[in-house]
């Protein structure tokens, strides 16, 4: 559609046809667009998820406490499991490892590779962070916890390392995408845009005040303020 677009002559009632300031900005906007069409699409395959592990039925069957302090003192299941959690995270670590290297070696490209940069990591924290919520992944947790494996302490200060990270996925998109808006939008008043742009700022920071540092917030807490970041009508 877009080249077919681009090659019309006539444009109805403006004058100057596809020289026209108007007709160059709805082009524009178009090709933007169908950029954003294209880097969803991406950004939704590259959506983390653990690696598959087998575990025993049991697991999928435990309910009560005691179920949990049973599958506790099987030694040979509780193995299994802490296999199982060290594999995640390792897997995690790696995320946390190549995401960090992409970051770095994106730090002199444009305005726009930078925003699709932060979409891909926000996306991908997003979905890591749904994935360690999932009921295998708790239920294992459970065992061990139980169990008081050592494994679980550095399974948790791995994930509580997310949190901070994810924010400033959700944080930089927000902002490269507000400075996107003055770069390309020739038609929008650049003051109003560029109140926008601060209005946004001071947003985020007065959440940051309010709700203290994220990296020390309580869970709750956490999930406040990237619920109000990322949809603050719906948070409200």
């Amino acid at each position: 559609m877009l080249p077919a677009l681009r090659s019309q002559q006539s444009w109805g009632s403006v004058q100057d046809g596809a020289s026209c300031p108007h007709v160059r900005s709805f082009l524009s906007s178009v090709d933007q667009f169908v950029s954003n069409l294209s880097s969803a699409r991406l950004n939704m395959e590259r959506k983390f998820q653990l690696q598959q592990v087998e575990l025993p039925d049991a697991i999928s069957q435990l309910s009560s406490p005691a179920d949990y302090r049973a599958a506790a003192n099987n030694s040979e299941l509780v193995e299994r499991l802490e296999e199982a959690l060290t594999l995640w995270t390792n897997q995690i670590k790696q995320v946390l490892t190549e995401s960090e290297q992409m970051r770095k070696e994106a730090d002199d490209v444009g305005p726009s590779a930078e925003l699709e940069l932060w979409k891909s990591r926000t996306v991908t924290f997003n979905s890591l962070l749904e994935e360690v919520k999932g009921s295998q992944v708790k239920r294992t947790l459970g065992v061990l916890q139980v169990a008081q494996s050592r494994c679980l302490r550095a399974w948790r200060d791995l994930v509580s390392s997310l949190f901070p990270v994810q924010f400033t996925a959700v944080v930089s998109t927000m902002l490269t995408s507000s400075l996107i808006d003055l770069l390309i939008y020739e038609d929008r008043d650049i003051t109003a845009v560029a109140n926008e742009a601060k209005d946004n700022v001071k947003y985020l920071y007065t959440l940051n005040k309010f709700f203290g540092s994220v990296e020390k917030s309580t869970p709750v807490r956490k999930t406040l303020f990237m619920s109000f970041c990322i949809k603050p009508s719906a948070a409200v």
